[in-house]
């Protein structure tokens, strides 16, 4: 889908979860962030499709951090929430999770 203005936002929220999830480091993850921004304001176009200008912000954030695979925790944390909800069922495990404050 080609973006409009109103993407813009979005893409900007995009660079800053990604520099969070990235680096640990507030240095790294600043340097993160100013870079992931410049990238988004130099390939924001409409003309362009967004996930073209995603790609390069994550491109970017990866190669600063140097960090492959910002996701992975996320990943990490829904997968065991998954494996954990087929073992123990669904209301189980709305339970676990309302007892444990998750």
């Amino acid at each position: 889908m080609k973006l409009t203005e109103y993407c813009y936002d979005c893409l900007e929220k995009l660079v800053c979860q990604a520099a969070e999830l990235a680096a640990d480091d507030t240095g790294l993850r600043a340097k993160a962030t100013q870079i992931g921004l410049e990238t988004l304001e130099s390939n924001f176009s409409c003309d362009e499709v967004s996930i073209v200008v995603a790609t390069k912000i994550h491109n970017v954030i990866k190669q600063v951090t140097k960090n492959r695979d910002p996701y992975s925790r996320m990943k990490q944390t829904e997968i065991e929430a998954n494996t954990m909800t087929q073992s123990m069922g669904w209301k189980r495990m709305f339970r676990f999770l309302s007892l444990s404050g998750q």
